[in-house]
């Protein structure tokens, strides 16, 4: 067998590997009506981070099969990119469609640009496999004689180019641009019914505004959000068959009953809040879609609750609240996890269960109290005040943090406790892809340059000092934040000592 045969066995294994991991398990469902413009309006424009990251590696193989079975007499280099990207989009943009006819699929634009980019960056590969392998080589070896200043500050600024766009995606990706406006509002439980809690609640509200100090302070006192700052109300100070929003963009909320139970279902109040448990739950009678549609043009909230738990030891975590379909697939969930309060929200970044990270406060449930919970989101940036405005947690979405959202399968059981939070260990871990390769690279291309010392004393400061500025005036410019001195400063110096030492040896 000659080396074309496994070239063209390698493509063909490439697009059943892409069709296998789209479209299974192929359970297709044609609806009654079908139309090309229906099935374009089904097309979504949003994804998750780990998505994107999923569908490049996905499309590699075809690329590089692809450039190795196209002759190369015939197609020059740019014909081959061409070629590349439209086979890719082609291939992508079949199996999207297809996946309109399977129930548990979702067809994303996204997922068609991600995997075009990764048939791309395959053929790329393929034409310059001999030049990388041979860079990397002369790197691991300490080869300087097969390294060109060339090669090394095209490897460099490529590198630094690839951590600054990576950096950029995660920082832009969290918002509420993929949350679902099918999903329920659910109070006491997960829409299946099997994640209850138990407790009382007095009024639940959501505004698609970030409220100022100020507004948050009147908030605490009057113990709601003023009416013309709000999207939804509800007040349980009564015992109702059903509850209606103050507001008008709301969906009614119905008592979900525990049709298994024999226990009394009735319910109960406690200083003006009804009861819910695992036998009644309150449940909007349709999904939340104006609020959904608010809230992802806002791309903001303040949520406002008063509750008290009547078990200091539940488990699940147990949903106080939540905008959800299932136990997988949320927007948005309040939840009890013993003592702890748990917090997950759906983002691009954090995923469809909302739990790359799941957001822990602590001893918010210690005792059987009434607390006021107020949760804001904006830019980056979730603040959780509990009962009074100077009992505060705040957690930002960091590119040190987020860069975990790259690794390819979900990493279960990752809780943040927001309260000792230590980002240090993140920042070194994130340091140790960003900077290492970056300081040995540059480290090289100091022991290249020769003996002038100005050169070399500006060479160590673009090396040093420029990737770890430019990464934090991003963040500075994306989340609204100022500058992290630490973190800029432990960047400079890991970089300073690599690349002192790389130029020594």
């Amino acid at each position: 067998m000659n080396r074309s045969f496994w070239y063209y066995l390698f493509f063909i294994a490439s697009i059943v590997l892409a069709i296998a991991a789209t479209l299974n398990p192929f359970t297709f469902v044609v609806p009654e009506q079908v139309s090309p413009l229906l099935i374009f309006k089904q097309f979504r424009h949003s994804s998750s981070v780990k998505d994107y990251w999923r569908n490049i590696l996905l499309f590699l193989p075809f690329g590089i099969s692809l450039a190795a079975i196209l002759p190369t007499t015939k197609f020059k280099y740019i014909t081959t990119l061409i070629i590349s990207i439209i086979a890719s989009c082609s291939l992508s943009l079949f199996v999207e469609t297809l996946q309109f006819f399977l129930p548990i699929r979702v067809s994303n634009f996204s997922d068609v640009v991600t995997n075009t980019i990764g048939g791309f960056a395959g053929t790329c590969l393929y034409w310059w496999r001999s030049s990388i392998g041979s860079f990397i080589v002369a790197i691991i070896t300490r080869n300087r004689n097969k390294l060109t200043l060339k090669s090394l500050i095209t490897a460099f600024v490529g590198y630094f180019l690839a951590i600054c766009l990576a950096s950029y995606i995660l920082l832009i990706n969290v918002n509420l641009s993929n949350w679902n406006e099918n999903f329920q509002l659910i109070i006491g439980n997960e829409a299946t019914g099997d994640r209850p809690w138990q407790g009382y609640i007095k009024n639940f509200q959501i505004s698609d505004r970030a409220l100022s100090a100020s507004e948050i302070e009147r908030v605490f006192l009057e113990n709601k959000i003023p009416t013309e700052k709000v999207n939804i109300s509800y007040t349980f100070d009564r015992q109702k068959k059903s509850y209606i929003s103050s507001t008008i963009t709301a969906e009614k909320l119905v008592w979900q009953k525990n049709n298994s139970s024999n226990k009394n279902t009735s319910t109960s109040l406690k200083n003006n809040a009804v009861f819910v448990g695992g036998e009644r739950w309150l449940v909007s009678q349709n999904p939340v879609s104006n609020l959904t549609n608010k809230l992802r043009s806002s791309d903001r909230f303040t949520l406002s609750a008063i509750v008290a738990t009547n078990n200091l030891q539940q488990i699940g975590p147990a949903r106080i609240i939540s905008v959800s379909e299932n136990i997988f697939r949320r927007n948005l969930t309040i939840g009890q996890e013993r003592s702890h309060l748990s917090f997950r929200m759906r983002s691009p970044l954090t995923g469809e269960n909302g739990s790359q990270p799941e957001l822990i406060i602590p001893r918010v449930f210690s005792n059987t109290d009434f607390h006021h919970l107020l949760i804001t989101f904006e830019k980056n940036r979730l603040d959780f005040y509990l009962d009074r405005l100077d009992n505060k947690y705040s957690f930002f979405f960091q590119p040190e943090i987020n860069f975990l959202a790259y690794y390819p399968f979900t990493i279960l059981g990752w809780k943040i406790n927001v309260e000792n939070f230590n980002l240090i260990k993140y920042y070194l871990a994130f340091c140790a892809i960003a900077f290492i390769p970056l300081g040995i690279i540059g480290g090289f291309i100091l022991s290249l340059i020769g003996k002038n010392t100005i050169i070399k004393l500006l060479a160590i400061m673009i090396f040093c000092f420029i990737p770890p500025l430019f990464l934090e005036l991003l963040y500075t410019a994306i989340a609204s934040q100022p500058i992290r001195e630490l973190n800029l400063l432990l960047g400079v110096e890991i970089l300073s000592i690599i690349v002192l030492v790389i130029s020594k040896r």
